[in-house]
C-alpha cells in the first residue's frame, strides 16, 4: 500500500566521515539512493555528538566540512538523479551528559532550525539525573526525542522509560528492530499502545545497518490500523518543521 504521509528519516549517520556511519561521500551518496528507492523524502543526518571528546563548536565544524562533501558529491550528479534524493537536513545524536542544559550552544545541535533534538541517554542504569536532565530541557523549550528505544527495553528500566513518556517526550524506535521475532512483536505492542512515537533507521552503513525505511512501515502496515500508522508518519515530518 502506498505510503500517505511523507517517510522522514530523522536517525541517520549518513554524513560521510563524521563517525562509525559511512566513511566516504560514495557511501553517502548510495545511502541516499538507498532512501529513495524507498520512498523516503526527507533525511536528517544526526552524526554522533559526544561532549567528552570534543566541544559544540569543534562538531559544528567537523558537521559543516562533512556536509560540503556531501553537498559537492551531490551537486556533481546529473540533475535528474540529484532530484530523486531526499531533502537533507542537519542535526545530531547528542550523548547524554550531566549539566548539559547549561551548554549555550545547545539549540545549534537540534533538528534544523527547530527545538527538538535527538537525544541518546546512557546504557548504564538511569538515575535521577538523568530524569531531571530531561525535564530541564522542556523547561528551556528544548524538546529531547530520545533515540533508539529499543535499547532501554529492560525491566530495570521500565519504571523510567513510563516516567520519560509521561512528560510527553517524543519516542524514537528503529525500523530494524521490529523485525525480530519476540522483541519486533513487543515494539510493535508499544508503538500501538504509545502513539507518541516516530520511526527511523539509524542506519550506519548498507549491509547490517541499512537504510530500511520502507521495511519498518510495512511491518506496522500489517500489524496496525492504517490511521494510527499515518500518524505515526505525521509525527517525523512534525518534527522536522515546528
Amino acid at each position: 500500500m502506498p505510503t500517505k504521509k511523507p517517510m522522514i528519516d530523522l536517525h541517520t549517520h549518513i554524513l560521510p566521515g563524521m563517525d562509525d556511519g559511512a566513511a566516504t561521500a560514495e557511501l553517502s551518496l548510495a545511502m541516499l539512493r538507498r532512501q529513495a528507492e524507498q520512498g523516503v523524502r526527507v533525511v536528517v543526518l544526526t552524526p554522533h555528538f559526544y561532549r567528552e571528546r570534543e566541544n559544540v563548536e569543534h562538531f559544528l565544524t567537523r558537521r559543516s566540512r562533512a556536509m560540503a562533501r556531501l553537498q559537492a558529491a551531490v551537486d556533481a550528479l546529473p540533475t535528474a538523479e540529484q532530484e530523486r534524493l531526499p531533502r537533507l537536513i542537519l542535526g545530531a545524536e547528542v550523548a547524554w551528559r550531566p549539566n548539559m542544559r547549561h551548554w549555550e550552544e545547545l539549540e545549534r545541535l537540534c533538528i534544523g532550525s527547530t527545538r527538538n533534538m535527538l537525544l541518546e541517554l546512557p546504557h548504564s542504569r538511569w538515575n535521577d539525573q538523568v530524569l531531571n536532565t530531561i525535564y530541564n530541557l522542556l523547561n528551556q523549550g528544548i524538546t529531547p526525542v530520545l533515540a533508539h528505544l529499543e535499547r532501554y527495553f529492560q525491566p530495570g528500566r521500565r519504571t523510567a522509560v513510563e516516567e520519560i513518556i509521561s512528560m510527553g517526550v517524543p519516542i524514537q524506535i528503529s525500523t530494524g528492530a521490529l523485525h525480530g521475532p519476540i522483541a519486533g512483536r513487543k515494539l510493535v505492542r508499544f508503538v500501538e499502545r504509545e502513539r507518541n512515537v516516530v520511526l527511523a533507521s539509524d542506519c550506519h552503513n548498507l549491509t547490517f545497518r541499512a537504510p530500511n525505511m520502507a521495511e519498518g512501515v510495512e511491518r506496522l502496515r500489517r500489524k496496525m490500523d492504517q490511521e494510527a500508522v499515518e500518524e505515526i508518519l505525521a509525527r517525523g515530518m512534525q518534527l522536522i518543521t515546528s
